[in-house]
C-alpha cells in the first residue's frame, strides 16, 4: 500500500527523490555486502552521488539509511565510511 503511494508520487522519468534515494541505498547496500566497497571505505559525497547520477541531497538521504542500518558510519568532519565491523554481524 505505502509503495503503491510512493510509486503514484513518483514522476514519469524516475526524479523523485525518495525513490532515488531508496535506490541508491540498495546499490550501495549490495556493494558494501559484496565486498566491493570495503570496511573502513570513505564515502565521498562528490564522487558517489556523481556516479549514482544522483545529487548529494539523495546521497545523503540513502547514507542516513544505510547509518540508521549500522552498515556504515559517520565521524563529525570526517564524512560516512563503511563500518569497520558491522553491527549486524555480532
Amino acid at each position: 500500500m505505502v509503495l503503491e503511494v510512493i510509486r503514484a508520487d513518483a514522476h514519469e522519468d524516475g526524479s523523485n527523490t525518495l525513490l532515488a534515494s531508496v535506490r541508491a541505498a540498495d546499490t550501495l547496500r549490495a556493494r558494501i555486502l559484496a565486498g566491493e566497497l570495503p570496511a573502513g571505505t570513505a564515502l565521498l559525497e562528490s564522487a558517489l552521488a556523481a556516479s549514482l547520477d544522483i545529487s548529494r541531497n539523495t546521497l545523503r538521504e540513502a547514507l542516513r539509511q544505510l547509518l540508521h542500518e549500522g552498515l556504515i558510519e559517520q565521524a563529525l568532519y570526517r564524512g560516512a565510511a563503511v563500518r569497520r565491523k558491522p553491527s549486524w554481524r555480532n
